[in-house]
């Protein structure tokens, strides 16, 4: 492949990008069983979510004279989207004994501005601060099915839990709320990747995800949960610096969801048996 070639792939991969996980890129490192690497991450993603309420409504009717009375389950739906910016820390682990498998787990801090309820147009946001904060926490299991050979391209699966929590706060002279925001994701992949000259490793692959969320009124005492499952097609390169550090973009699509992510691995911090 000439360097033209690389520029036109490197390009079209960089204006594609929409919505990135980084869950491969975990499980592609380089070393051996027994052995743990750590990277750093920033991610920007829009996470769209339902809540589903479920009332009880009484209705009464009139039929000659006579009042009739019954009651009817009233469903209503909610729809909305946040955007998040979060920054973690990542620990990879390949089990000594159990080839080609992966632990890893991320911990870090999130931020936004605004919980907007898409039906009626609303936000919820925080006045104490300009942004809302709180915590990021990722966790799964990465399995090589087929590796790598000089002609095959590798194999990889992933599960994986991703939470997010944050908090909002609002005060003024009438009334004042505290509300708590959650998401979980919990998520199953599978993707095919292959090293390309050098330092290129690009990869495709696909998801599925069933995101759980809750709105709570710590201050009421009132919830407001829902579900609802996602499909994304994953798209990531690797870009090696070294023989020991890289970092990666990848991107991951889905009719609502977005997201940017960068993940670098940290060369210089490696635990070796």
């Amino acid at each position: 492949m000439n360097k033209k070639a690389v520029g036109v792939y490197l390009v079209a991969l960089f204006f594609s990008t929409k919505c990135f996980s980084l869950d491969f890129f975990d499980i592609q490192k380089d070393f051996s069983n027994g052995n743990f690497r750590v990277s750093a991450y920033f991610n920007y993603s829009e996470k769209n979510s339902k809540f589903q309420n479920v009332d009880t409504q009484k209705i009464l009717l009139d039929l000659s004279g006579n009042s009739y009375q019954y009651f009817s389950t009233v469903f209503t739906e909610y729809n909305s989207r946040t955007f998040l910016n979060s920054y973690k820390i990542g620990l990879t682990y390949k089990l000594k004994y159990l080839k080609n498998f992966f632990i890893n787990i991320k911990l870090g801090t999130l931020y936004n501005k605004s919980l907007i309820f898409e039906n009626s147009g609303q936000k919820l946001s925080s006045t104490k601060n300009d942004n809302n904060f709180g915590v990021n926490i990722t966790g799964g299991l990465g399995y090589i099915i087929f590796p790598e050979t000089f002609v095959n391209p590798s194999i990889i699966t992933t599960l994986n839990i991703d939470s997010y929590g944050l908090n909002f706060n609002t005060v003024n002279n009438n009334f004042a709320t505290n509300t708590t925001f959650t998401i979980f994701d919990y998520s199953a992949g599978i993707a095919v990747a292959k090293k390309m000259l050098s330092f290129l490793y690009p990869y495709l692959g696909t998801k599925l995800i069933l995101r759980k969320t809750e709105l709570v009124d710590n201050i009421n005492n009132y919830n407001l949960s829902g579900e609802n499952f996602l499909f994304t097609i994953n798209l990531g390169n690797m870009i090696y610096l070294t023989k020991k550090s890289c970092i990666n973009i990848e991107y991951s699509w889905s009719p609502k969801d977005f997201s940017i992510s960068l993940g670098l691995l940290i060369p210089n911090i490696i635990i070796e048996e």
